[in-house]
């Protein structure tokens, strides 16, 4: 229930789920009107990741604002939330 505010999005990549830990690298332009994101899966820590060897692309995300994230995926696996930086295993 968003109680009138926007709803949630979701956006789909080719990249699998598996056991094997990753490196997922989010970005996000924070914009009038709506913001842009992009999610790289182990990109290379030497340089920035390109904008075009994103996983995925969202555009046009619904305004909004964050102090914690959860990712997971659609198969078993441990799920870590960060909340301001810190990292907890939930």
């Amino acid at each position: 229930m968003t109680n009138g505010g926007p709803g949630p999005g979701n956006w789909h990549s080719a990249v699998s789920v598996d056991s094997t830990v990753s490196l997922v690298v989010c970005s996000f332009d924070f914009k009038e009107p709506a913001e842009e994101g992009w999610m790289w899966i182990d990109p290379s820590l030497a340089v920035e990741p390109s904008a075009a060897s994103a996983a995925a692309h969202a555009k046009k995300i619904t305004h909004f604002m964050f102090n914690s994230l959860n990712a997971g995926g659609n198969a078993k696996s441990n799920l870590t939330s960060f909340v301001s930086g810190q990292p907890s295993n939930q």
